[in-house]
């Protein structure tokens, strides 16, 4: 077995040059969902990519961007299979004043590739079919089945994914659903994470007049729209930071023994954390940092908006005010359960107010210590030779529950993207490192679950 990943990895590196074309060829396609731009051209390349690979490949249909699945059976009686998960989409790239370099045209600089969906998630899900792509042209063959499945929402929550994870289960049926997303640890370590927190938006709207008044003279007449607002946040939160909604914390689950024993194996440098999120200070302790982050949920502000905002002053009252809001959420809350809390809570303290939901994911997670679970990090180990960090789960939200809670699947996430990757934000980059080790991770990782 160790000849034939030896070809495998030979493979790869003969590679380097055309692979990283390729990918800059996925970037420049500006597949925004969120503007519905560049999905067909982007949904017809990978459509290309799979069936150059000999996939049987399908387009799945859903309410709006469609699901490229792709599926490779390598001919081996009892042979597992292995669902590689990963989304074409991309963040709109604004502020566009905030580029070094055009978002949609990759460029390397130091040994970092820049551009809108490089990390997130193009340059994640393509190692993956270039690890199949490897075995396949080594002469070695796969040792496992292997299907693709390709989203193109996920930015924007994949609101529609449910629409072709129902009727195609049959067709979904997997050992494993992996993925790769989001950035490795900030020690440069991998991560292998087995659950995601969910998500729920809301937008409140509050009107006080029809339109804005003079300050002066009606001040002190009517009321402000954005006191008002300002009053209703405040009664959102207590003064410790944690959400003061009533029951807002009712279902959340304490972390097990194992869970905690997770924690205490991760390393915590707060000062690099510190760098990577751009503030001064992390002022939690190494415990309660990793607690918050996948135990505990979230209650957080997106944006305000109220009154003028333009340069100089504009003296006036408000006339309305809104806040849009996102939750991440833990095993045993739902959106629906959380959003009926808020409501409740607009309508007692602020009744004039207008609440309406946005989009909603369910939190996901899988058992840490299934042997599927721990061929993969085994073959995370085996390239990277240090043993991978196991993460119960991450903080941040992913359509990974249609997986497990819909379709019953076991799903872990794998992120081959370097922490300061700059998802989401301008100058997003993928060290071409981070590129290679990705292609050479999924290789390991086929070959350790083949041997099962």
């Amino acid at each position: 077995m160790s000849m034939n990943i030896d070809k495998v990895h030979q493979n790869i590196e003969s590679h380097r040059e055309s692979d990283l074309e390729l990918l800059k060829k996925l970037v420049r396609i500006p597949s925004v969902a969120a503007k519905n731009q560049g999905i067909d051209e982007c949904r017809d390349a990978l459509v290309s990519l799979l069936e150059g690979l000999g996939a049987k490949t399908s387009v799945l249909p859903t309410k709006g961007a469609p699901v490229v699945f792709g599926e490779i059976d390598c001919g081996k009686p009892d042979a597992k299979t292995v669902m590689f998960y990963g989304h074409y989409d991309v963040q709109p790239p604004e502020p566009l004043e905030g580029w070094n370099t055009p978002p949609f045209e990759p460029t390397v600089i130091n040994g970092r590739l820049y551009g809108r969906g490089t990390a997130d998630n193009k340059g994640q899900f393509l190692a993956h079919i270039l690890a199949v792509r490897s075995y396949l042209e080594s002469g070695e063959g796969l040792p496992i089945n292997v299907k693709f499945f390709l989203e193109g929402e996920e930015e924007n929550g994949s609101m529609n994914i449910l629409d072709c994870i129902v009727p195609n289960k049959e067709k979904l049926k997997c050992d494993l659903v992996y993925n790769s997303d989001g950035g490795m640890h900030d020690s440069g370590k991998p991560i292998v994470q087995h659950g995601v927190r969910g998500m729920l938006q809301v937008k409140i709207d509050i009107t006080t007049a029809r339109q804005d008044n003079h300050s002066g003279n009606k001040g002190g007449q009517i009321p402000n729209a954005a006191w008002e607002m300002v009053k209703l946040l405040s009664s959102m939160i207590d003064e410790n930071g944690r959400c003061a909604i009533e029951g807002f914390y009712d279902d959340v689950v304490a972390p097990s023994d194992y869970d905690m024993e997770l924690i205490n194996r991760m390393e915590f440098n707060p000062e690099a954390v510190a760098k990577i999120y751009g503030v001064d200070k992390i002022l939690l302790d190494k415990e309660d940092f990793y607690l918050n982050l996948m135990f505990q949920p979230t209650f957080n502000i997106n944006g305000l908006d109220s009154g003028y905002n333009g340069v100089g002053y504009r003296t006036i009252i408000p006339g309305s005010a809104s806040v849009k809001i996102d939750m991440r959420l833990v095993d045993n809350q739902t959106p629906d359960d959380i959003y009926k809390k808020i409501v409740a809570h607009v309508e007692k303290h602020c009744p004039g107010a207008k609440i309406s939901i946005g989009s909603t994911t369910l939190p996901s997670s899988t058992k840490t210590d299934l042997p599927v679970c721990k061929a993969v990090a085994r073959g995370v180990a085996n390239w990277w030779k240090v043993e991978p960090i196991l993460m119960p789960r991450v903080g941040a939200t992913n359509p990974e529950y249609v997986f497990t809670k819909i379709a019953g699947l076991p799903s872990v996430c794998v992120p081959y993207a370097n922490a300061d990757e700059s998802n989401h934000a301008p100058n997003e980059n993928m060290t071409l490192e981070c590129f290679y080790n990705g292609i050479h991770t999924s290789a390991e990782v086929i070959k350790e679950i083949g041997m099962l």
